[in-house]
């Protein structure tokens, strides 16, 4: 026998496939098949006409062949497999990959008569197969059945809307990056809020003139927002009769509306001296969304305590908290500061948050560091770069550094004459009045140092 070239069985498989999908192809398609070595493993690319014969689109096609098809029990889909790689390199082109898998068996003469699936590799298949891409060398892909392709298949509004959503991410990509974010940062930032937020798309939603958002009225995250606002206004009453309100739509509550509802009822406890029934609240919060302020709310608790937790407990709060955010950060100083430890308290939000001066002011009080704390106030007296919040509390502090100053720091548990005593320092005193005014006597944001 003389040595000659010899069709194997996998390609001739591929070539009557490619035949047969000859036979199906609707005419608003365009084929081009993709030959050589640099395709991997992508058969064809396909154009796409419009009902006006405009090409518009175009989609890559993996075309499989086989004459052993494996459907499954009760004939609703039809099975191949695929190596996990394959598929990875698919997940990466654009345009979009379609695999199609011609059932040749008993048709190979007659292929006109071989059915046709299709599906399409989109982003909602690689979600829905995340593990197994993770976990496993091949993965079987289950095709429905009544996905066939044939002269009448209509992809084209399918793949219409697909690039509306293209470009609709496109401008969402240009708001994000007019706002100075990182592209890929700024999704990440909008979809976790979708996902934990349900009624973020409605607040969306509502046009307004108004340069903040406001959650739809008569919602449940719309009173759970009212009753924030009533707590930091200090209406505690208010805050508690919304959520008693609340309390009777608990089975209608969201995870997120869950566990947020038991962080502002946390919250009113706490401001009422409550600590023990806070802190089962605040773990009612995180144990239902593991949130880094209902675990920082927590915490917060050991510092309102009387008396204060033993020591142990703040060296543990010490060694299982990072300085990934402020908040963070000022609570690992003030247990620093609790166990004698100012200076290294003070370098830590120096060092992380260095423009947070307020927080620096907060461990020097705890701390009696007086020459700290007159520094602070003397350098920032006049700063436009506080909050409200952060403006109320450096006053507050200020005052009361001063106020202390004034009357010897012998006040604590006395009751002062309404004229004072010879010996205050009137210098001090006013210095305390001046930063008393500057709080205004509306604000109170609920706050506790």
């Amino acid at each position: 026998m003389k040595n000659l070239p010899m069709e194997g069985n996998s390609q001739a498989t591929g070539r009557l496939a490619g035949r047969a999908l000859g036979n199906k192809l609707p005419t608003s398609w365009i084929e081009k098949e993709l030959d050589g070595d640099s395709d991997f493993g992508i058969d064809y690319l396909i154009q796409l006409k419009s009902e006006e014969c405009l090409v518009s689109f175009s989609f890559y096609l993996q075309l499989k062949g086989t004459t052993s098809p494996r459907y499954s029990s009760d004939k609703t889909f039809i099975s191949y497999d695929f190596k996990v790689k394959t598929l990875q390199y698919y997940h990466q082109q654009e345009p979009l990959v379609m695999v199609a898998v011609v059932d040749l068996q008993g048709n190979e003469n007659e292929l006109w008569k071989c059915p046709i699936y299709y599906c399409w590799l989109d982003e909602d298949w690689f979600e829905e197969n995340k593990n197994k891409l993770q976990t496993q060398q091949t993965i079987s892909l289950n095709i429905p059945i009544n996905q066939l392709l044939d002269q009448s298949l209509n992809v084209f509004d399918f793949y219409s809307k697909r690039l509306d959503e293209k470009f609709a991410v496109e401008k969402l990509k240009k708001g994000i990056q007019q706002q100075n974010r990182e592209v890929i940062d700024g999704i990440e930032i909008i979809s976790t809020a979708v996902n934990q937020k349900p009624k973020l798309l409605e607040s969306l939603a509502e046009q307004s003139d108004a340069p903040w958002l406001s959650n739809p009225e008569g919602t449940i995250a719309c009173e759970l927002k009212r009753c924030s606002e009533y707590i930091q206004s200090n209406n505690l009453e208010a805050a508690n009769k919304v959520l008693t309100n609340l309390f009777i739509k608990e089975e209608q509550f969201t995870q997120n509306e869950y566990a947020e509802y038991h962080y502002q009822k946390a919250n009113i406890l706490s401001l009422n001296g409550l600590l023990n029934e806070a802190e089962s609240e605040y773990l009612l919060a995180f144990d239902k969304e593991k949130k880094e302020r209902y675990q920082l709310g927590y915490l917060e608790c050991n510092f309102r305590k009387d008396p204060l937790p033993p020591q142990a407990e703040f060296e543990k709060i010490i060694e299982e908290l990072d300085e990934s955010s402020y908040q963070k950060c000022l609570i690992k100083a003030k247990c620093l500061a609790i166990l004698d430890s100012p200076e290294e308290a003070i370098k830590i939000l120096e060092n992380n948050y260095p423009e947070k001066v307020v927080g620096q002011m907060i461990i020097a009080s705890i701390s009696g560091m007086t020459d700290k704390l007159d520094m602070l106030i003397s350098e920032h007296s006049n700063s436009s770069s506080f909050s409200d919040k952060e403006a109320y509390i450096f006053n507050s502090l200020a005052a009361r550094c001063y106020f202390f100053r004034a009357t010897g720091n012998e006040v604590v548990g006395e009751i002062l004459p309404m004229q004072g005593k010879r010996s205050y320092d009137l210098v001090s005193m006013e210095r305390s009045f001046e930063f008393s005014k500057s709080l205004g006597f509306s604000k109170n944001f609920g706050v506790s140092v």
